[in-house]
C-alpha cells in the first residue's frame, strides 16, 4: 500500500464552505483509499487539536503535515474549489520530494 498526502481547501470564510471542504476532503480521501492507497488527510484531524484560528499554530499543523508528506509517495491535490496557499506549499514541498503530483477535479483552477 502506497502512501498518499491528501491536499484540498481547509479554510472558509462561512461554515456552509467549511463543511463543503470537510466533505470534499473525505470524497478524495475515499478515492485513494478505494484505489488501495493509505491516504493521510491532516486537515481532516489536526483541527480538531491544533486551533487553526491562532497563526502559530496553524503553522506548526502545516509543518506535521509536511513532514508526514515526506513520508509518502504522491500527493492527491484536489482543485475543484480553488488552489489555496497552504495548498501550494505543500505542493512545492511534494515536487521538492520527488512525490508524484495528482490532480483531481482541475478544471476549476
Amino acid at each position: 500500500m502506497q502512501r498518499v498526502f491528501i491536499c484540498s481547501p481547509y479554510r472558509a470564510a462561512t461554515k456552509e464552505d467549511l463543511a463543503r471542504n470537510i466533505a470534499y476532503a473525505k470524497e478524495l480521501t475515499a478515492n485513494a483509499i478505494s484505489e488501495g492507497s493509505a491516504p493521510f488527510t491532516p486537515h481532516l484531524y489536526l483541527p480538531q487539536v491544533i486551533s487553526d484560528a491562532c497563526a502559530t499554530m496553524r503553522k506548526t499543523g502545516i509543518n506535521v503535515g509536511l513532514r508526514f508528506l515526506e513520508t509518502c509517495t504522491e500527493i492527491y491535490v484536489g482543485a475543484r474549489y480553488g488552489i489555496t496557499a497552504g495548498m501550494r506549499e505543500e505542493i512545492r514541498h511534494a515536487k521538492r520530494c520527488g512525490l508524484t503530483v495528482r490532480y483531481f477535479d482541475a478544471g476549476n483552477i
